[in-house]
């Protein structure tokens, strides 16, 4: 049973597919391509599960960006708020991969290079990331959808983002990681339709299936502030926004 767990993994029949990011109790972001092309909008339709056998859903989805929003399949009182707050990359900052793989190696870790790169384009949507320097060069596709926390010095967690694949889509070794950001995941899925839906004690997003590109508005800890509350969600969320 999930309690304050903010990293998680995703597995299917066939075994592990990726990480993920708790955003809140039932919500959660990793990347699209760990999903392996099953985005399941109903439980009844879903393989995808937590190790405990908790179904998972994804409401959202975006290719361009990699990005999907998660939904765990939970009763109200199963989970708890997850133990991160959330913040913005800066320049030069350490950073750290949450996922430890496999057991005893070092996980990816290094400076930020870029904190709002641009990761792709399309006629009707331009996705930036955090562009990461990594100490070791090395394939981290074993690192997809993990979150990307701010690195030494820090107290608590502050989760930036979670791993991407590389814009080209071919993970090589490099010295090199993408990472989409909290903020960028909840400006975009805000254009696409996310909506909150309250009934009585219970809240969800509703689902919108499949992948819906827009223009993106400007990304930075004052939209995400202005996405919170103009859907109603600084109230649902309950997550600290750090500097």
């Amino acid at each position: 049973m999930l309690k304050n767990e903010y990293l998680i993994d995703i597995h299917d029949e066939s075994g592990r597919l990726g990480s993920a990011l708790r955003l809140t109790r039932k919500f959660a972001l990793t990347a699209t391509h760990c999903l392996r092309g099953h985005v399941p909008a109903e439980q009844g339709d879903s393989r995808l599960r937590l190790p405990d056998g908790t179904r998972v859903v994804v409401p959202m989805y975006n290719t361009t960006s990699d990005l999907a929003l998660l939904r765990l399949v939970l009763a109200d009182d199963d989970a708890l708020l997850p133990r991160v707050s959330f913040g913005t990359a800066r320049r030069g900052e350490s950073w750290t991969a949450t996922y430890r793989f496999p057991a005893g190696d070092k996980p990816p870790a290094g400076s930020v290079e870029d904190p709002d790169a641009l990761y792709r384009r399309t006629d009707s949507l331009v996705v930036r990331a955090m562009r990461l320097r990594c100490e070791l060069r090395k394939d981290h596709a074993p690192f997809a959808g993990s979150p990307v926390e701010r690195g030494q010095g820090t107290v608590s967690p502050v989760a930036l983002g979670v791993v991407v694949e590389p814009p080209g889509r071919a993970w090589v070794e490099s010295d090199e990681i993408f990472a989409g950001s909290v903020a960028e995941a909840l400006d975009l899925f805000s254009i696409t339709g996310m909506r909150l839906v309250v009934d009585g004690s219970s809240a969800s997003f509703g689902a919108v299936a499949g992948e819906r590109e827009a223009e993106r508005r400007t990304n930075g800890e004052s939209a995400v502030g202005r996405i919170l509350r103009s859907e109603d969600m600084d109230y649902f969320v309950e997550v600290e926004w750090t500097p």
